[in-house]
């Protein structure tokens, strides 16, 4: 028989339900940084739907650009990492 998860049998599913959408979009903006467009897009919902549900769950869009400017500026860093690291290693052979 399958584990229920923590705190899973005291939540009514409504609620349950309700945190999953939230977690769910909290992905979706963190991957499009942001961007409601996007997001509704790829959630194929309508831009007003989608900014009606960030109310519901207290989200902002704001948030996820500066997550998203964070994870572009590593992401750039690593690059600059790794061609400068292959670089020297041609170099040196």
């Amino acid at each position: 028989m399958a584990e229920w998860p923590v705190g899973a049998k005291d939540t009514p599913l409504y609620q349950w339900i309700k945190e999953q959408e939230k977690q769910y979009l909290i992905r979706k903006f963190s991957l499009f940084g942001g961007r409601i467009d996007l997001t509704a897009r790829n959630c194929c919902v309508g831009v007003r739907t989608l900014t009606r549900k960030m109310r519901s769950h207290g989200l902002d869009k704001r948030q996820f650009e500066r997550m998203a400017s964070e994870a572009v500026l590593l992401t750039d860093k690593n690059l600059l990492t790794e061609r400068n690291e292959s670089f020297f290693q041609r170099r040196n052979s």
